[in-house]
């Protein structure tokens, strides 16, 4: 996640510098620069998003009739959720309740 954002970033830098890109090839310069890497959010934000206790997504979590999406990042005890997968949830939730 952070090699790819980091090298458009430096594909940035040196396109508005006019500089090649260090340690490229020629076929790799004309290549497009990857995409940023997709929003994510840390389950405080993700709580404040939903308007309620971050506790409460973990308990969501355990409740298979929610069908509250899973962490889609997991690295040792931190976690994040993609923005994308939240919305789709919140959609759902929302045509469930019309």
């Amino acid at each position: 996640m952070g090699d790819s954002y980091l090298s458009h970033l430096v594909a940035v830098w040196c396109s508005c510098n006019n500089k090649k890109r260090p340690h490229m090839s020629a076929q790799d310069q004309k290549t497009k620069a990857p995409e940023p890497p997709a929003e994510t959010l840390t389950p405080v934000q993700l709580a404040r998003l939903v308007g309620v206790h971050r506790a409460t997504l973990y308990r969501w979590m355990d409740r298979p009739k929610m069908e509250f999406p899973a962490p889609t990042i997991k690295v040792g005890r931190t976690v994040r959720w993609l923005r994308v997968d939240y919305e789709q949830w919140l959609a759902k939730q929302k045509s469930l309740r019309a």
